[in-house]
């Protein structure tokens, strides 16, 4: 009868090192960082939509009328270098339309809006990462 050895060290050390390659590599194949990134473009995207969406309902209801910034003047013109800056609408947007005007989820900037030429808004997200452009029209 022949005994069977068990494990050696050095077969072990060997198990022990494929397995943490293979966690490795996993881990390294998930990268954290750019699930964080898609993860606040996401939230850029539902965040403009919100906007946008709150815009639509008092033009829907002011009869085609856009809404006007805190000081009273218009939404600037996306033809122009000057943008509005959506908490300048925050006086007419937090009321029935929004609890309170959303902001970029990495440092807290604010989102941007303008009227095209046809009188329809665009609401964009300036810091899209990932070479994104987040911006919606309606």
């Amino acid at each position: 009868m022949k005994m069977q050895k068990g494990i050696s060290v050095v077969e072990l050390i060997i198990i022990i090192a494929v397995i943490g390659i293979l966690t490795a590599i996993v881990i390294i194949s998930r990268n954290p960082i750019s699930e964080a990134v898609q993860n606040r473009n996401v939230q850029r995207q539902s965040d403009i939509k919100e906007i946008a969406q709150s815009i639509h309902q008092i033009q829907l209801h002011d009869k085609d009328q856009l809404p006007r910034t805190n000081d009273g003047s218009e939404i600037a013109k996306c033809s122009e270098d000057a943008l509005t800056d959506t908490s300048a609408l925050s006086d007419v947007l937090v009321t029935d339309y929004l609890t309170e005007i959303p902001y970029d989820p990495q440092d807290e900037s604010e989102y941007i809006c303008c009227q095209t030429n046809d009188g329809k808004i665009t609401v964009k997200a300036p810091k899209a990462e990932l070479g994104s452009t987040i911006e919606i029209t309606r």
